[in-house]
């Protein structure tokens, strides 16, 4: 369980250059895996119960753990892939009939609507195999 979650670079963003940024991954030091440490370590030897404020940097540890996994990402992409475009293009819906000052017809509105999912769809499958 312990390499779990491990794999290189995952939290880096590559750089045109071919170096990596590790912004994400120096702020998830500071933040997250350097505070919770004392109090995951607390609550694997079975010490005293947490404080409230413990609790709830386990919480913030925990969450953060779960979102930066293989996993989580591989959802991640899905719903970017799948979701979103559908998402984004009910507002271009709403967004292109304000720009017109009409209401579309139920044939434009559907023309609107999927060509902003296709565009979307191809954008997300772009984007998740980065």
């Amino acid at each position: 369980m312990r390499r779990a979650a491990v794999a290189r670079h995952f939290n880096t963003d590559p750089l045109a250059e071919g170096e990596r940024c590790v912004a994400l991954e120096a702020c998830l030091d500071r933040h997250v895996d350097g505070p919770s440490a004392p109090v995951l370590r607390a609550l694997r030897e079975g010490r005293a119960p947490l404080e409230e404020v413990q609790e709830a940097v386990v919480l913030d540890a925990l969450a953060w753990h779960v979102v930066r996994t293989q996993a989580f990402r591989s959802f991640d992409a899905q719903v970017g892939r799948h979701v979103f475009p559908a998402m984004w293009a009910a507002d271009a819906v709403g967004y292109v009939e304000e720009q017109l000052g009409r209401q579309l017809s139920e044939a434009e509105r559907m023309d609107v609507f999927w060509t902003v999912v296709r565009r979307g769809a191809r954008y997300g499958h772009r984007r998740s195999g980065d």
